[in-house]
């Protein structure tokens, strides 16, 4: 690694015994006495840096290696095994916990800082981070029986920078607070979600009326709405896949949706395309303004994806796609099909070759709760706002992480300086 820093700061590495030391992680143990311990692994390192603490594995470790595998408030989590194609060993965590008995797995290494008048944990692991980031462990990787191993003994080598203390803790100020934005954001989103729950529980059983319920198999519904099966109201059809043989059919402009298109709410365009020739010979063009159900494949091992299409598209033979008749709005219809998702998953079976599906006469046969066209208006442009304030904030996250990054990369090399953006934001 070769970079210049401001003539100002000092530099070291990582093996610097005066201010770091490093210990090996910890599985379980063989030797009585054994003592409970919460263990961080891989999986609950964060890639931004921090630690999930959702799934924390409890063994039993050796008693009389606690004290020295014990971490405290400010220790570093290295993994030094793991990793993959895409996301090459190296990663770091932070732990900023003051309660509880936590060790770390044998996969990872814990580095503490031992002089704090010349380094800040916190600043230290941002430069950790920004190294995984920017790649630089990249070339640090050994391969072994599929495994990839971080060569710790060159990491130690690394040169970091040391700028005064001040400076480094005004540098983690500053990425603190970039950092804290996404999270709210992050949460914001979270929240919005559950809202637009509640909301539509409350609007499928209790309408925008005011009007009185009354019960039926589906429930609570207002008493001027009827229940009936989705295939009364709008046309069940089902699409294909072209021959993979005949290229030139994949070449084509036509959006082709498939199961994995199915991650969004709205379709606006899908991973493949077909053309005329290709969707003449093997599939099926559907309108803007068609709904998409997935009926077989795994993911239903998970959920039963919806999605309205936004375009015409063609379409593959594990989905079914629905064409609301006159009596439904199709965005009304979208909403309640995904409402009513759990009226589909009690009839999710497993095909002859351990595929999950669900039938056509399932899906046509799913009792959903229909009130006026005027009512259907209501209902969907309520939630169409829910899902708009959604989409910005989901658009908004990766610019946070963006920014973070380039943030930190701008900083770790001392191209902008912490100090006037705290001065400006004290002043202010």
């Amino acid at each position: 690694m070769s970079v210049t820093w401001p003539s100002h700061w000092d530099s070291t590495q990582l093996g610097n015994e005066e201010l770091f030391s490093t210990e090996n992680g910890i599985w379980q143990g063989k030797r009585l006495p054994l003592v409970a311990c919460k263990v961080l692994r891989n999986t609950n390192f964060a890639d931004d840096g921090t630690l999930d603490f959702t799934n924390v594995a409890r063994i039993e470790i050796e008693k009389r290696l606690l004290d020295k595998k014990r971490l405290i408030r400010g220790d570093i989590i290295i993994e030094r095994s793991g990793g993959g194609p895409q996301q090459p060993v190296g990663r770091v965590a932070y732990f900023d916990q003051n309660d509880g008995e936590f060790c770390f797995s044998n996969f990872t290494t814990r580095l503490r800082v031992v002089s704090g008048h010349r380094a800040d944990s916190r600043f230290i692991h941002k430069f950790l981070l920004y190294l995984h980031m920017s790649g630089q462990t990249e070339p640090l990787q050994r391969r072994t029986t599929g495994i990839r191993n971080l060569a710790f003994g060159d990491y130690l080598k690394l040169t970091i920078p040391l700028p005064p203390v001040v400076e480094q803790r005004s540098i983690v100020r500053v990425l603190d607070a970039v950092h804290r934005a996404k999270h709210a954001r992050q949460r914001e989103l979270v929240l919005e979600g559950e809202r637009k729950a509640a909301l539509m529980e409350f609007l499928f059983t209790q309408g925008t009326c005011g009007d009185p319920t009354k019960q039926t198999e589906i429930g609570e519904i207002p008493q001027s709405w009827r229940v009936v099966p989705l295939d009364e109201i709008a046309e069940l059809v089902s699409g294909g896949t072209p021959s993979r043989q005949s290229v030139d059919w994949w070449k084509g402009r036509i959006p082709w949706a498939s199961p994995k298109d199915m991650k969004k709410l709205r379709l606006w365009d899908t991973e493949e395309h077909v053309s005329n020739a290709g969707l003449e010979a093997g599939s099926r063009l559907v309108p803007a303004q068609t709904i998409f159900i997935v009926i077989r494949g795994m993911v239903l091992a998970k959920d039963v994806p919806i999605a309205i299409t936004e375009v015409p598209m063609a379409f593959n033979q594990d989905m079914k796609a629905v064409l609301p008749g006159e009596e439904v709005m199709p965005e009304f219809l979208l909403y309640a099909l995904i409402w009513r998702k759990d009226g589909l998953t009690k009839y999710i079976g497993t095909s002859a070759h351990g595929t999950r599906r669900i039938s056509t006469e399932a899906v046509g046969s799913l009792a959903l709760p229909i009130p006026p066209l005027s009512e259907q208006a209501k209902i969907a442009e309520l939630l169409r706002a829910c899902d708009n304030r959604i989409d910005a904030i989901e658009r908004e996250i990766p610019l946070h992480q963006e920014l973070f990054q380039t943030m930190l990369e701008e900083m770790m090399t001392g191209r902008l300086s912490a100090v006037p953006l705290i001065e400006e934001h004290q002043a202010q």
